[in-house]
């Protein structure tokens, strides 16, 4: 920050100024996974924490889920510290989401007659800088 003024003798001044400290995103251990190409491919049954979504980054996550098996997706969040919101996807199509104002969001998956490749889509409600998560999926 430079300040100056010409013709200025004696002229007295206070300069404020505030950062918000933000470094980005946090990396989690899976990123980039940030698009649907480049959706971290992870086994049944998942359960990690530490992970971080912000707004300017999305997670998304591919898993097969066999064949008449019930299968559950949960995200686990304090939601004071930011709205975290889940969307299941087929075939790059939106198939079912959970997107309550409260802690925590769950999916119970469909269960199909042959294995089911799946998306999860992790993102913030709009306003929301970023948010820790954990995240489950199991079959049941």
């Amino acid at each position: 920050m430079r300040v100056f003024c010409d013709d200025c003798d004696g002229l007295r001044y206070n300069i404020r100024s505030a950062f918000d400290g933000a470094q980005g995103c946090p990396q989690d251990a899976f990123e980039p996974n940030d698009s649907i190409e480049a959706a971290t491919p992870v086994d049944l049954p998942v359960d990690v924490s530490d992970l971080f979504v912000c707004d300017d980054d999305e997670d998304f996550f591919v898993f097969v889920v066999p064949a008449r098996v019930r299968a559950r997706a949960e995200l686990t969040f304090r939601h004071g510290s930011g709205d975290v919101e889940l969307e299941l996807l087929e075939d790059g199509q939106a198939i079912d989401a959970s997107t309550s104002g409260t802690d925590n969001e769950r999916l119970d998956l469909p269960v199909s007659r042959r294995d089911a490749v799946y998306l999860l889509r992790v993102y913030l409600f709009p306003s929301t800088p970023q948010n820790s998560y954990r995240l489950r999926v199991r079959a049941l």
